[in-house]
């Protein structure tokens, strides 16, 4: 690895050689463990999103616009899907969050009111 004299030290090709595939291997390991820590905390990776048809028009463009403003680097799923099928994608994992109707009480999810409708009856006459 190394050429010794009573004046100097030197590399021979074989330590140059391990010096430069060993840089290139801190690097590379340096760069891993960064994206893992993003990724713990949330900062890269996918979000799948289900949400009901109405959240399209009202509160899902804005809130996957800011998400993807201050998360650039995470991938938004979109799925639309009716309520019930939500709440069973959400059991089984291949939804994260869910943007649908209030029809039903289960107490395993948690859940947050974003917006409330109003509704009204038109009567041709």
């Amino acid at each position: 690895m190394f050429d010794r004299t009573r004046r100097r030290v030197a590399l021979t090709d074989a330590g140059q050689s391990l010096l430069e595939e060993g840089s290139v291997a801190l690097k590379q390991l340096t760069l891993a463990v960064d994206m893992a820590k993003r990724a713990a905390q949330g900062r890269v990776g996918r979000l799948t999103i289900g949400f009901a048809d109405a959240a399209a028009l009202n509160v899902l463009p804005t809130l996957t616009s800011e998400f993807a403003r201050l998360f650039p680097e995470v991938n938004i799923i979109l799925h639309e899907m009716i309520s019930a099928d939500q709440v069973e994608a959400l059991r089984a994992g291949r939804i994260q969050i869910a943007f649908l109707r209030p029809v039903f009480d289960e107490e395993d999810l948690e859940t947050a009111l974003l917006l409330r409708e109003p509704y009204v009856v038109a009567i041709s006459g």
